[in-house]
């Protein structure tokens, strides 16, 4: 038995009235020239089409890359200073220190190369430390850690950040 037809309604009911697709279409539902029950509609453009999608994407990837080459450029200039500050100190060479590259088969001319031409990794440099801020620079295969004492650069250990060497306690 079919539901019972709600007068003033927007129709829905079987058979009858305006409901089911072809009724909401209203005036914009026309038979296609193969005959299918399909609406047809304007075909609208947006004017962006790929060259536009190309375009966006572009700019983008132009705006991440000057970001990226403005902090590569402020990363290097907050090494020198941090390479130039250390420098300026007597170098002093901590008994680990010793002990590591020792072990590590890291020579003192590669320890002290990066002070030269290291660059700062913030993430293993601990600049509040107190009394002497420590800064690691990296140098290929070979990470420095340099306290800032008052009165010197003390080398305080060495990394080969390429092999993990076996190293007793020192």
């Amino acid at each position: 038995m079919a539901p019972p037809r709600i007068p003033g309604g927007r129709g829905g009911g079987r058979g009858r009235g305006k409901g089911g697709y072809k009724g909401r279409m209203g005036k914009n539902f026309r038979k296609n020239p193969d005959g299918s029950d399909k609406p047809k509609g304007k075909a609208r453009r947006s004017g962006l089409g790929l060259w536009g999608i190309g375009l966006v994407t572009g700019a983008i990837a132009g705006l991440v890359a000057l970001v990226a080459h403005g902090e590569r450029a402020a990363l290097e200039r907050e090494s020198e200073a941090v390479r130039r500050r250390l420098r300026r100190k007597p170098r002093g060479f901590s008994e680990h220190a010793v002990c590591r590259m020792d072990c590590r088969f890291i020579g003192e001319d590669e320890a002290t190369a990066t002070l030269a031409r290291g660059k700062l990794s913030k993430r293993h440099s601990t600049p509040g430390a107190t009394p002497c801020p420590r800064w690691a620079l990296e140098d290929g295969r070979v990470r420095a850690v340099w306290a800032e004492c008052r009165d010197e650069t003390k080398l305080v250990t060495v990394i080969d950040t390429v092999t993990d060497h076996p190293c007793g306690p020192c």
